[in-house]
């Protein structure tokens, strides 16, 4: 997943790129590259702990260039991809796990048919509340990276 943001931009480039710095920096961005208009920081692939009280982590990479007239954002939500691939398996693994152990157990019992797929249903609700989570995810690194982009603008639009 990918965030791309270009807003006109009229202020001093080094000034907006100390804020975008200031901000990156603490959250645990490191600088890859660096130029006078430009900068690019790479941040830790998987920070799920912190991200609930970081939006700006799942961007797992954040490119900044300002050339005349525009300033460009543009980001890569891997940690959020890296979030929902997680609950995928762990999902998966946990219907796998527990379809084994009751096909085990009661599977040669009159009600082990019915059983194993009550052992299911705990899982259930899952592929519906997956997508939700990316959703929320995502808005919340959106929004985030928002409001660090109107920061170094100097606007106050988010």
């Amino acid at each position: 997943m990918r965030y791309e943001k270009t807003v006109p931009f009229t202020a001093e480039p080094a000034a907006a790129l100390e804020i975008a710095k200031t901000t990156l920096l603490p959250s645990g961005f490191q600088i890859t590259e660096t130029a006078p208009n430009s900068i690019t920081l790479k941040g830790n692939i998987f920070f799920w702990s912190q991200m609930q009280n970081n939006p700006l982590l799942g961007a797992s990479g954040v490119n900044i260039q300002i050339d005349n007239s525009t300033i460009s954002l543009k980001a890569e939500l891997g940690t959020i991809t890296k979030v929902i691939i997680f609950l995928t398996v762990f999902i998966a693994g946990m219907a796998v796990l527990m379809t084994t152990i009751f096909a085990l157990t009661l599977g040669k019992t009159e009600a082990g048919p019915n059983v194993i797929l009550l052992s299911l249903l705990p899982l259930a609700p899952w592929p519906v509340l997956a997508p939700i989570i990316l959703f929320f995810l995502k808005a919340r690194t959106c929004k985030a990276l928002d409001i660090l982009l109107s920061n170094m603008t100097g606007q106050q639009n988010f």
